[in-house]
């Protein structure tokens, strides 16, 4: 399953991780066996850390879409940003203002 927010070098560095596994699986030399988790360490750290990035750029530009949404009083866009930003399977409130007035349905 490929997400929107993660971007294709990180789904390289993924695969590597992957492949770095399957080889911890099948050494049988402990020694090399250490070598190889410590190599793997390493570059679940480095996935970690770029997948991390990627979900905030996104989030960020979903958040600049909504700011620009907002400003041109376009609420059905504004509020599909809200619900892709919020995480899925989450239930969103109603929002009011201060009369009482919707300003985003649930």
């Amino acid at each position: 399953m490929k997400s929107d927010w993660i971007s294709g070098k990180t789904y390289k560095k993924i695969e590597e991780r992957r492949g770095l596994k399957a080889n911890i699986g099948c050494m049988r030399a402990a020694r090399i066996k250490e070598r190889a988790a410590a190599t793997y360490a390493v570059k679940d750290k480095d996935v970690k850390t770029s997948a991390r990035a990627d979900k905030w750029r996104w989030l960020n530009d979903l958040a600049a879409e909504a700011d620009t949404a907002a400003r041109t009083n376009c609420s059905d866009d504004l509020c599909q940003l809200t619900r892709k930003m919020v995480a899925p399977g989450r239930n969103m409130t109603t929002i009011k203002d201060k009369e009482g007035k919707r300003l985003v349905n649930e």
